[in-house]
Order: C-alpha cells, then structure tokens, then sequence
C-alpha cells in the first residue's frame, strides 16, 4: 500500500506518526514531492528539487530476522536498489559502506533504516530513500551529488523507476522469508533435552498449519538452506562495493590516516579492515571515513 503527499517535512517522519496512530501492514509506503526536513545519516540533511526525484519511506516487519543478523537488511535493500537503477545507465553502480549508492565517486542514492527491536529479533523497519533522478542543479553544499539524468542524459520515469525498485524490495525480502514460510518454523539451536527427543516441538511454529515439530534432520536441512541463502546475498553485497579491491585512503575522527583494504563486513555492519602492515581493524559506522 502506496500513500503519495506532494509536500511533507519527511516521509519518515509521517510513517511514524501514521505508525503511532494506527496498525500498518507490512510493505506500507510514504511518498512525496517533496520533503521540507528530508535527512540522511546523523543530522546530514538531503537535497532533493521539488517533483524531480524520487523520496519514499517503507515500513518492513522482518520478525524473522534477528537483532544480531540486522545487516542484512542492509544488503538486500541495497541490491534490491541497484539491480534496478543499474538498468538505466551504463556506468557501474557500487554500494558505499553501508548504504549509499555510489556511480564512480559521486552519490546517486541515499538509504536511512532506523530498526525497532522486540527482544531478540526486529519488530519493525523504516526504510527511507532517496534518489537523484531528474534534477541538474544541485545547490547544497553535499560534495558530490548526481542524478540519472546526468547519467544517462535522459528524463526518466520516476513512478516506472519507484514501482520497480519497491516491488524489488519486497521480493527481496520475500525471497529470504520464503524457506520459513514454507516450513512453517524459523532456525533456531536445539537444547540438549531437545538434541536427546530428536524433535522441536511446537514453541518453534511460526503458522497454525504444518507439521506437530520438526526432528533434527529437517533442522539441519532448513539451516543449512538459511546459511547458504545468507551467504550468497552476503557475498552479492560485497562484490558490489565501493572500493572493494585494492588498498585506499581513509581516515578516523581523530584525525587519524591509512591505507586499508576492505577484508568483511559483519552481521551488524561492521566494517572489517587490513592495513597495509597487514593489521586488521573493524569500525561502525561514522568510526572510519572514506577520503
């Protein structure tokens, strides 16, 4: 479900006040013109011209994802973003760590997702966008903007283009969710009581119809199905990356420079370094800065 303002302050910020008052589906999306207080990353504002590109928030109820596996949401919104947007231009279009979406060294795509949690998995996900598709000017200080139609010199369709990257989204997401719905279940690790029965019982159930449990074969088939589709959503993120090969500069708030390599990227973002001395280092976000 599809809401269109042609003016709000964020499309975010109206999901959440339409989230605080009422019961929204999974899927349900915000869209707009135009934003007043459109904001990225930290207090990192976004320049968008009014009509001109395309600014939409999502709400996702991914209750099967766990807090500790939070990133790859991350990684299929990304790739769901890209194998759209990758039909429209020639150029190569590259993920920046953890979330931009990069053309060469300029900045066509900004994504914010903000999880609730509830206990150890996400109850809930705002997914907010922001694309460069037809504007020219750009007159904010933002150091390195660019838009489709610089690209590819071309106005774009941007209700063709939105259509295409939300249904994307939720295939994604569908995709991943799929091997649960199917079973009915979602992995989890066997006790030694439940090891000795061989069985897990209903407390592992996700749906009213299925099997009374599932003995320890299907469990370790169903993990290893989950493992090998992380894997490779995992290992399609990384070959996307900005400045996934060779050694570049970065630099820490501190003030801190190197050069590094990317090695990883963990569950929970975290990105994986090797210096040149062969060190390695992790960072969260806003700990290392690209240059």
């Amino acid at each position: 479900m599809r809401h269109h303002l042609t003016i709000i302050d964020s499309t975010s910020l109206e999901l959440r006040r339409r989230m605080s008052a009422e019961q929204l589906p999974h899927g349900y999306c915000i869209s707009a013109d135009f934003q007043t207080a459109g904001h990225g990353q930290a207090t990192n504002r976004w320049e968008s011209e009014d009509g001109k590109n395309l600014l939409f928030s999502t709400l996702l109820r991914p209750t099967i994802i766990s807090a500790a596996e939070q990133f790859v949401i991350t990684e299929f919104v990304t790739l769901a973003i890209i194998n759209v947007l990758q039909d429209y231009i020639r150029q190569r279009i590259t993920i920046k760590w953890p979330n931009d979406i990069y053309v060469g060294d300029k900045k066509l795509c900004g994504i914010l997702i903000e999880n609730a949690l509830c206990g150890s998995t996400i109850d809930t996900c705002i997914v907010g966008i922001g694309i460069n598709i037809n504007q020219e000017l750009f007159v904010s200080d933002a150091p390195n903007p660019v838009s489709l139609k610089q690209l590819n010199g071309r106005d774009n369709d941007r209700e063709e283009i939105f259509d295409e990257i939300y249904q994307n989204i939720i295939c994604y997401y569908d995709y991943y969710a799929d091997m649960f719905d199917r079973f009915n279940c979602r992995p989890i690790v066997l006790n030694e009581a439940q090891k000795q029965d061989g069985v897990v019982l209903s407390p592992c159930l996700r749906g009213t119809s299925g099997a009374e449990g599932v003995n320890n074969s299907q469990l370790s088939t169903l993990n290893s199905q989950f493992s090998t589709l992380r894997q490779s959503l995992h290992y399609e993120y990384m070959n996307n990356l900005y400045r996934r090969t060779g050694y570049h500069n970065y630099s820490t708030p501190e003030g801190e420079h190197f050069r590094a390599e990317i090695e990883d990227i963990g569950p929970q973002g975290h990105l994986t370094l090797r210096l040149e001395s062969g060190e390695q280092r992790i960072f969260a976000f806003k700990e290392v800065i690209f240059i």
